[in-house]
């Protein structure tokens, strides 16, 4: 049965095709047959080795695995005849060298055969009259697709903080503000309160944000038991600054300086 992807190369072994998909993993199951197919070295058993479950996490936990099409092994249970497991190059090696000393010496020289051979010229007809590659092809971009949605999903947060972090340029939080005038956040916060620039929450009345002299930033966080929250900060601007500054200015309230 043909690659998924017509451009690969081939790997042939004990005259028998060795299936890769699309991200180059090859089929143990043909390599079980190229090596005799006798039940004792079948796929499944290999895998239940210990040596052989940690070297394949191992592989996962060294690598950059942001999906299913990163991993060292994959299992396809479809129907479309992608049926078996799937391996890279290093667990080809090892599921070799389990079968005995003697096949790991043809599986090395397949693949110096195979580099060898001259890169294949794709041939689009190829594809289109062969329903199981056409199938295999759709169901690769697929993957690959659903893959850059988790890639996007997980970036999301990251990009929320960076609008964040930039939509709060030239502001400072209520504490470094209370360091520029000399007095405590708390006592800075509670003047904010009595003088109904803020509220009992801390965030600012509307018209003080409409007049350009603070933002409200939203972070979202997640907590220990899973849930997600959303923490709200008031900063202040330049002109916000300005404006506590004259409204702290006698006769209204006076600050002692206090240390810091």
């Amino acid at each position: 049965m043909a690659s998924r992807n017509p451009t690969q190369k081939s790997l042939v072994i004990a005259d028998i095709g060795i299936r890769q998909d699309a991200e180059g993993r090859y089929c143990l199951n043909d390599l079980h047959k190229a090596a005799g197919n006798e039940s004792r070295h079948q796929p499944g058993k290999w895998l239940e080795n210990r040596q052989t479950r940690e070297l394949v996490q191992e592989l996962a936990d060294t690598g950059i695995p942001v999906s299913e099409q990163n991993q060292p092994l994959k299992v396809y249970k479809g129907g479309d005849g992608w049926q078996g497991t799937f391996v890279c190059k290093d667990l080809v090696y090892d599921y070799a060298m389990w079968i005995s000393a003697s096949f790991k010496v043809k599986v090395i020289r397949a693949y110096d055969a195979m580099a060898t051979q001259p890169q294949p010229a794709f041939d689009p007809m190829q594809i289109l009259n062969d329903p199981v590659a056409m199938r295999g092809l759709l169901l690769t971009y697929t993957e690959k697709v659903l893959a850059l949605e988790e890639i996007v999903l997980a970036q999301k947060p990251k990009v929320e903080f960076h609008d964040a972090v930039a939509e709060a340029v030239n502001c400072q939080s209520i504490q470094e503000i209370a360091k520029v005038l000399g007095t405590g956040q708390n006592r800075l916060f509670k003047f904010l309160r009595e003088e109904r620039i803020l509220m009992h929450n801390n965030l600012p009345y509307q018209q003080y944000v409409d007049s350009g002299y603070f933002r409200v930033t939203e972070r979202r966080y997640k907590s220990e038991s899973g849930d997600n929250h959303l923490y709200t900060k008031t900063l202040v601007t330049g002109r916000g600054l300005q404006f506590i500054q004259r409204r702290l200015s006698p006769p209204q309230m006076t600050f002692e300086l206090e240390a810091l």
